[in-house]
């Protein structure tokens, strides 16, 4: 039932409602309600190896465990070492979903005290392998993440022991950088962990091999997720190149990146990332709760202010937003969309076009969702009641767009009652 604004789903919120569109004077809160943990924002300044100074907005650490700062990492004794190498052995190449958990499972008979050395002994075991081997250690060590068996500390300590045998390990394995690079690509990806702890546990390395360490490391990320990916990374860990490039000056270290195919590196900006990473990033600040200065302050530094109100933008946004607040691809979450709304809020800013591109973005998203009864309905009501959306839907109702015609007719007439009710109110306001 829709009232005057739709007041039945509103009510349900609990949130006090925000001032009228003709009021303009919309608040947007400067943080959202966070989860306990939730990262805060903080800026810092970096110089790139160009000589050139970027703010940059410090990213939130999305999934680290929120394990406690160990400082003592016993050596395992001979009981317990047999036990690790019978787990490390398990690690095969054709593990599947199962024979993984099963593997991790073995774990329950170790001390957690001694689950760093399990990593190190997996790292140790493998890395003269195969590269096949290689993956199958990362997806067993993922799994030890997910399940929160590790943290990142015990991670890192395990890789800081490899660094310290790399000096003898390179003498067999002349592509020690590149195979080791395997073990951390992915957790750096799903910030596990940064470059910054990558860097630090590299200190017994950095002066002879740092460059030949960030080159493969980088060059294994740009190919696995893409170069706009790879920028990310590197913008996001308030790193200077000659923290791993220690060749003397920043000519040299110019250098080293263009011989090496990663001066684009060089002069990165808000135009570097194409919108699939804008996209990405949008929805790792939803889903760890980060502030609403948070995420601001990073579109403007990396989005950019000729971006920011770009059709692209608007629909690579809304669509993050609102997939976000989706459940098990079916359901809207009030309370999420509840949360989040004033980010469209924000940057929709009352315009009717940009409205119109947030209502194509729906529409892309539901038609590849498969039309999910109600969704579409309960999406609309809520950014009509929260003023996010309201000449979009008569603009978007009318559009005889080509290129946006796919799904339309089902989308309308899943619809119907949402469109009749919107057009009576929006008469009775003439009125």
């Amino acid at each position: 039932n829709m009232g005057p604004k739709m007041s039945s789903s509103s009510q349900q919120q609990q949130q006090q409602p925000l001032p009228g569109r003709s009021s303009q004077q919309r608040h947007i809160p400067q943080s959202a309600p966070a989860p306990r943990g939730g990262p805060s924002g903080s800026t810092t300044m970096s110089k790139s190896g160009s000589g050139q100074l970027y703010q940059q907005q410090q990213l939130p650490q999305f999934a680290i465990p929120k394990d406690a700062v160990r400082r003592n990492f016993p050596h395992p004794d001979a009981s317990t070492d047999e036990k690790l190498k019978k787990f490390s052995k398990t690690v095969h190449l054709e593990m599947d979903a199962t024979d993984i958990v099963e593997s991790v499972k073995m774990l329950e008979e170790i001390n957690p005290d001694y689950y760093h050395a399990a990593i190190t002994e997996l790292f140790m075991d493998n890395i003269e392998r195969d590269a096949k081997s290689r993956e199958a250690v990362v997806k067993v060590i993922a799994q030890m993440f997910e399940q929160k068996i590790v943290g990142k500390a015990d991670y890192l300590h395990a890789l800081e022991e490899v660094f310290k045998l790399a000096d003898d390990l390179i003498i067999d394995l002349p592509q020690l950088y590149k195979c080791i690079a395997t073990f951390y690509v992915k957790f750096l990806h799903g910030r596990q962990i940064d470059l910054a702890d990558l860097q630090n546990v590299a200190q017994p390395i950095l002066a002879s091999y740092g460059g030949v360490m960030l080159r493969e490391v980088l060059h294994q990320y740009e190919g696995t997720y893409g170069q706009s990916a790879t920028v990310m990374l590197w913008l996001s860990s308030s790193l200077n190149f000659a923290d791993f490039i220690q060749l003397g000056s920043a000519d040299k270290v110019e250098q080293y990146l263009r011989d090496n195919k990663l001066d684009y590196l060089l002069n990165s900006g808000s135009n570097a990332l194409d919108m699939q990473t804008v996209g990405t990033q949008i929805k790792q600040f939803l889903k760890s709760g980060a502030k609403f200065v948070e995420i601001f302050g990073w579109v403007a530094e990396y989005v950019g202010p000729e971006r920011v109100t770009s059709d692209e933008f608007i629909r690579t946004l809304t669509k993050a937003v609102i997939e976000h607040c989706i459940d098990n691809k079916t359901k809207l979450n009030v309370q999420e969309i509840t949360k989040w709304h004033q980010i469209l809020q924000k940057y929709i800013d009352s315009k009717p076009e940009r409205e119109l591109q947030a209502m194509y973005a729906i529409q892309r998203l539901v038609v590849e969702l498969e039309h999910p009864q109600n969704l579409l309905h309960t999406i609309l009501e809520q950014l009509y009641d929260n003023d996010v959306i309201m000449e979009g839907f008569s603009l978007w109702k009318d559009s005889q767009d080509p290129l946006e015609a796919a799904g339309k007719g089902v989308c309308l007439k899943g619809i119907t009652q949402f469109m009749t009710m919107f057009m009576e109110n929006s008469s009775d306001e003439d009125n």
